[in-house]
């Protein structure tokens, strides 16, 4: 027979009393002796509907009771807080965010954490991805927020001493970095987040340029989950943003070069992993030189949306929706305190989750627009001409990358071979639902014979008309018109 002790009741578990006697009924039946240290008394199966049975059950229901009361005191203690909080601006808890440290009572901005902060917001606003910045901090010996130091009694350190995609995820999400303070009540939101509750150590426009930034670098997969962008050594401006038109998959960056003499190419990635019956390539730096100067070349009021100041944006809409859901679930909060239903707990439960959908689909909406869509024309020749000309051309990809994805809403693109000569026709969809389409020749070079770079000229169906690669049928009719363009330049 097995002997158990209970120091507190409540140690076993927080059911309804009932419950809680079924529970013991069922141990003691199973052999199991419980011993209780505040009655100071042993209970086993034997006991069944004796005095000590009575004296058991009459203790679980004053330890439950003892228990729910603790349990409303702790709660209204917390209620009170949260409601100093937004009156007063007094601080919950004693824990500070790692930037922070209280003197005088108040929080105030640990300056070399302050400074290492909208660093790591900068380097997310131009494009880099954790490891990146991880990566950055580590070589310039950047001093992570708390120290590896495993205290007496303890087997692990409360902080790991190190840099890691875990805790840069989680910065760059935290929007007390910008003075924000949202209350929380059995884990869900408890009303608005209370504005200028911690000193700020980030500018709001950084925050949502580091958001819109990060939100650029996810790509949907074929399963049709988020993903962040990942890149090697080297940067891929389009990485996420060609399709390819034959297998709807990606191009990727290969390398067929050295370390010391890279000679990168785009490859299709069905090819690459054997999911596709050929492999397309095509040089990418040429690529890359060829569409900037094309893109450079478009007047930005030819292809931005005339319309977009009439119409309310999709951002208004979403906040229009958020009111109207909060509107619902304050009536709603108002019903069960007069009563409650179980039909209308239902109810409130589905709407505190559309309310939660809501309030994400505006975030990434504002995280999308936080710059307008004139703002990333004028900035594209400068950062094109960055990628050409600037010392860290792969610093410059970086930044151009989420600007190319803010304009862009798809690229397709396929690759047609004539002998040497190879083309990658390319089409442009512009949010705002413009189009412009491309084609871009090269000669490999043999023989000693110079590779030759056309101009890119623009690439249009039979008469003008407009073609869409993202139509099958229309995709073989500009197959037959690129190959047509490859002829010719085999004959001149």
């Amino acid at each position: 027979m097995r002997n158990e002790s209970i120091e507190a009741w409540d140690r076993l578990g927080r059911l309804r009393p009932d419950r809680q006697t079924e529970l013991v009924a069922e141990l003691l039946r199973t052999g199991v002796s419980v011993g209780v240290c505040r009655l100071d008394d042993i209970f086993d199966e034997a006991d069944f509907g004796s005095h000590k049975w009575t004296t058991l059950a009459v203790f679980i229901q004053l330890a439950h009771q003892e228990s729910k009361q603790k349990a409303e005191r702790v709660g209204a203690s917390w209620e009170q807080r949260r409601k100093r909080a937004r009156e007063t601006g007094a601080l919950v808890g004693s824990r500070l965010p790692a930037w922070l440290e209280l003197k005088d009572g108040k929080p105030r901005l640990i300056s070399d954490r302050a400074a290492t902060l909208r660093r790591i917001f900068q380097m997310a606003a131009d494009g880099c991805g954790h490891a990146r910045i991880i990566r950055t901090l580590t070589e310039d010996g950047t001093a992570p927020f708390g120290k590896r130091v495993v205290s007496e009694g303890r087997t692990r350190s409360q902080f790991s001493g190190a840099w890691s995609k875990s805790y840069i995820s989680l910065l760059l999400r935290d929007r007390r970095v910008i003075g924000e303070y949202q209350p929380y009540k059995n884990d869900k939101p408890d009303g608005e987040p209370i504005a200028g509750y911690f000193p700020a150590a980030v500018p709001l426009e950084l925050f949502d340029a580091a958001r819109a930034a990060m939100g650029a670098r996810l790509v949907v997969d074929s399963l049709g989950r988020k993903t962040g962008l990942k890149h090697g050594r080297y940067a891929n401006v389009f990485r996420g943003l060609l399709t390819h038109t034959r297998d709807g998959e990606n191009f990727v960056i290969h390398n067929k070069g050295t370390e010391a003499k890279p000679h990168l190419m785009l490859i299709s990635a069905g090819g690459r992993e054997g999911r596709s019956e050929r492999t397309y390539t095509f040089p990418y730096l040429l690529f890359e030189r060829s569409v900037l100067d094309l893109l450079r070349e478009i007047d930005p009021k030819d292809v931005l949306p005339t319309d977009a100041s009439a119409a309310p944006s999709r951002a208004d809409e979403l906040r229009v929706r958020l009111a109207n859901i909060r509107n619902d679930l304050a009536a709603l909060k108002a019903d069960l305190l007069k009563g409650y239903s179980k039909a209308l707990a239902d109810v409130l439960r589905a709407t505190e989750e559309a309310e939660e959908s809501a309030a994400n689909d505006l975030q990434d909406e504002l995280e999308r627009t936080t710059k307008p869509l004139a703002r990333s024309w004028e900035e594209l020749p400068t950062l094109a001409d960055a990628v050409q000309n600037a010392p860290d051309p792969e610093a410059a990809r970086l930044k151009l990358r989420p600007l190319l994805r803010s304009l862009v809403e798809s690229a397709h693109m396929f690759v047609a071979q004539r002998g040497a000569w190879h083309a990658a026709v390319l089409q442009f969809h512009f949010v705002g639902g413009e189009q412009r389409s491309y084609l871009i020749a090269h000669r490999l070079a043999a023989n000693q014979r110079p590779a030759l770079y056309p101009k890119p000229h623009s690439f249009a169906g039979p008469r003008g008309a407009a073609l869409d690669l993202r139509k099958a049928a229309d995709v073989k009719t500009a197959e037959r018109l690129a190959l047509a363009v490859l002829d010719q330049l085999r004959a001149g």
